[in-house]
């Protein structure tokens, strides 16, 4: 069966697609329908991508002959762009009254928060013969040219044993450790001279440039994702918050820390072979606010960077 899927457009969800689109291959020829900031992560299939909501609907119609259409994506407009390629077969959620668009209809577990996300996503299979009685884990292997890419900016910016971190997450500042514990854990790390890799976007960079000191390297907004997956699995290890970032750098192998706080591991815990998870949840934890209620962020500050670094020695 030829089928398109509808990957998400938060990184993190994208990264747990990954390993959902490759069982679906085993069995099927497929091709991916991706926002554009996303593609590099799915390289090894056919990938179509778009921009906007009205590119994503044009790019629909064009995209026709395919026996199945898969959105992994709970909006309205995911299941649109399904309906409009003509697909015969399209499967997706049940939510957000846009079941009629939808001729599988997969109903959301009522304790889907209470498991692993990807407990859940397996569910979008089975309409196409595929039932798997355990979760896959998302493996992500660089291009080899996003691989020479990376160590061309390691050597420009004389980059050797280092621990990579993202300090930064899109969602809301609620999920982030914060600038103030990061630039305490680079301190510990120049006593052992260990250098800090900063990896995230562009318009974090500035935020990043807070993180100062002599053996702290800024490399927000210069990496593809490819080059950020190397650049983590080849660092000492990875330290993030509950973020994309954090899910690649596990997908990828690194030996990842993930620090949780106003969202629940038990739902969203990263995937791969070398992950760790710190959570010191008080009771309003989980609260899933992008901003902290309290102003204080104690979930995220029950934290402390000499527990970072004695998870990585």
């Amino acid at each position: 069966m030829k089928i398109l899927v509808r990957v998400p457009n938060w990184l993190g969800d994208a990264v747990f697609s990954l390993a959902l689109v490759k069982e679906l291959r085993k069995k099927h020829e497929v091709s991916i329908l991706v926002k554009s900031h996303l593609k590099d992560l799915f390289y090894e299939f056919e990938t179509y991508t778009f921009s906007s909501y009205s590119d994503l609907f044009k790019k629909s119609l064009k995209l026709r002959g395919y026996d199945g259409f898969l959105t992994i994506p709970i909006s309205f407009s995911s299941a649109l762009s399904g309906y409009l390629t003509g697909a015969p077969r399209r499967v997706g959620f049940s939510f957000d009254s846009r079941d009629f668009l939808l001729t599988h209809r997969i109903k959301i577990p009522s304790d889907w928060k209470f498991k692993h996300t990807m407990w859940t996503y397996i569910k979008l299979l089975e309409p196409f013969d595929i039932y798997l009685n355990e979760i896959p884990y998302p493996k992500f292997i660089p291009s080899p040219e996003d691989v020479e890419k990376a160590e061309e900016l390691l050597r420009i910016y004389q980059v050797n044993n280092y621990i990579s971190v993202a300090p930064f997450t899109a969602f809301g500042t609620a999920k982030e450790w914060g600038v103030e514990n990061f630039e305490k854990l680079a301190l510990l790390f120049q006593e052992k001279g260990i250098q800090m890799v900063i990896l995230g976007s562009k318009k974090e960079h500035g935020r990043a440039e807070r993180i100062k000191d002599k053996n702290v390297v800024n490399l927000c907004g210069k990496t593809t994702l490819g080059m950020a997956a190397h650049i983590s699995k080849k660092s000492l290890a990875f330290v993030g918050n509950d973020s994309g970032l954090t899910h690649l750098a596990a997908a990828a192998g690194a030996k990842t820390i993930a620090i949780f706080g106003p969202t629940s591991p038990t739902w969203t815990a990263p995937l791969g072979s070398s992950v760790t998870v710190l959570y010191k949840p008080p009771p309003c934890s989980p609260c899933e606010k992008r901003t902290c209620p309290l102003k204080n962020k104690i979930c995220m500050n029950a934290i402390n960077p000499e527990e970072i670094l004695e998870e990585i020695k």
